[in-house]
């Protein structure tokens, strides 16, 4: 503002100085003298001309001082407006040509004092992945009980009972001669069954009140056994290249082929060839190679599981974790097959004792 002023002022002594140096306009000298005679001079200058001056400068240095209070006045105010517009807590308010960026809100600035968790709010050009909230964080303090919660998209199979527990469920099991295929021999303990080829006579007799019960054409033969949640038993299939253990529903059909599966009440294995095991499942049969002499069964009600062991071992063989319940009433089940006379035999408790 200040060089503003000086060169009004600059201004206005140049126009007086033109206006006081200007010749005085021709006239008679009688005129000449009744002037010079009448108007009071100074400095060469007349009175009237100072006069014009001095008022002329007094008008000039009135305008130029309203127009700095009024300058200041404007200027005051409208930094007072602009102050209830900016944030309070300190910050920079002064003016630039090029204003400043917002700074941006940070979560430590969002907190409100709250205890929340504290993360980073650094900025990076490539955002970090959010962590993911653990399963620890989410109990919020609460008495609940641990559990695994790794997911895997193998879940885990159930685990199965060692054979030293499920030999402590033995079982006395015996042969059903009403339910055996009349090529089958069975001993006279119960305890023994062999495929007979010499098709003669039958070697088992069928009375007539039994014939819905027997097998007709897959050589098969139940077991009886007491009622129990749980039952262990165990069969020797030494030498044995082709059989077929495990149990069955009371009321699966029995003639013709059979469908091995536990949607039709077996829940059974196999061994062909002396060393090909298969377990019959309802849609894809599970196949491996294995040498047994000696088989383990435990039929578990409760927690609906068919398990069998190699018995010379103790290793599990298979275990059936879709099994029948205690309603089911199922009876174990026996099959020599028919491509040898080599029997199968039940291990009684008498029998392993002696061992």
């Amino acid at each position: 503002m200040g060089p503003l002023i000086q060169q009004v002022c600059l201004v206005t002594f140049l126009i007086f100085f033109a206006c006081s140096t200007a010749p005085v306009a021709d006239g008679t000298e009688t005129e000449r003298q009744s002037t010079s005679v009448s108007t009071c001079t100074l400095y060469g200058l007349n009175s009237t001309v100072w006069f014009a001056g001095c008022v002329t400068f007094g008008i000039i240095i009135f305008l130029e001082v309203v127009f700095l209070v009024w300058y200041k006045y404007c200027r005051d105010a409208s930094q007072n407006l602009l102050g209830v517009f900016h944030v309070v807590g300190g910050e920079d308010t002064s003016t630039s040509p090029h204003p400043k960026t917002p700074k941006a809100v940070s979560m430590k600035d969002t907190n409100m004092n709250l205890d929340l968790p504290h993360s980073d709010t650094s900025t990076s050009p490539h955002p970090k992945t959010p962590k993911a909230v653990s399963m620890k964080d989410t109990n919020m303090n609460l008495d609940l009980p641990h559990s695994d919660t790794s997911t895997s998209p193998h879940p885990k199979t159930p685990k199965a009972v060692s054979m030293k527990e499920a030999r402590s469920h033995e079982v006395d099991v015996v042969l059903d001669r009403k339910t055996a295929h009349s090529q089958l021999k069975i001993s006279h303990n119960g305890k023994v069954v062999e495929w007979v080829k010499q098709k003669q006579e039958p070697q088992t007799e069928i009375d007539k009140n039994d014939i819905d019960k027997h097998f007709d054409e897959a050589p098969y033969v139940l077991g009886s056994m007491g009622r129990a949640m749980r039952a262990y038993w165990e069969v020797s299939v030494k030498e044995k290249k082709d059989w077929v253990l495990g149990v069955t529903r009371a009321t699966a059909n029995r003639k013709g082929q059979l469908v091995l599966s536990p949607a039709n009440g077996f829940w059974v294995i196999g061994i062909s060839d002396g060393k090909d095991f298969t377990a019959f499942m309802d849609d894809d049969d599970v196949f491996k190679e294995i040498t047994l002499h000696r088989v383990g069964i435990y039929v578990d009600y409760q927690e609906r599981k068919v398990t069998f062991y190699n018995a010379e071992d103790s290793s599990l063989i298979y275990s059936f974790t879709n099994g029948p319940s205690y309603e089911d009433d199922v009876c174990p089940l026996f099959s020599p097959w028919n491509n040898d006379i080599d029997p199968i035999r039940i291990l009684s408790i008498e029998t392993k004792k002696l061992k």
